[in-house]
């Protein structure tokens, strides 16, 4: 467990995925503890599972076809997560800001 909390969200290697970030926010809009960590423990479930599939996915057929398509496809999901990352940024802006 303490292992994957530190791979996961790339403390102890790099995660080039920008909306893993999105957990602290979404921790902190639940307002409760209780319910913060197990929102916590299933997203943090998810994200390991989605990048222990990709991973286990894109090793099934190693030639240079493959490599390139699996570079091609991750450029991709990099892109769609920083602006998932982007829009939630904006929503708890937004928020902040009609608050005050």
């Amino acid at each position: 467990m303490v292992w994957g909390s530190l791979l996961g969200p790339g403390f102890a290697t790099r995660n080039p995925y920008a909306g893993f970030w999105i957990l602290p926010l979404a921790v902190a809009a639940v307002g409760d503890l209780g319910y913060g960590i197990l929102l916590a423990a299933a997203i943090g479930a998810a994200h390991s599972t989605g990048r222990a599939l990709g991973l286990l996915h894109d090793v099934k057929d190693v030639d240079v076809n493959s490599y390139l398509q699996s570079t091609l496809k991750s450029m991709f999901w990099r892109m769609a997560d920083g602006f998932a990352l982007l829009a939630a940024a904006g929503v708890a802006a937004m928020t902040y800001a009609c608050r005050l």
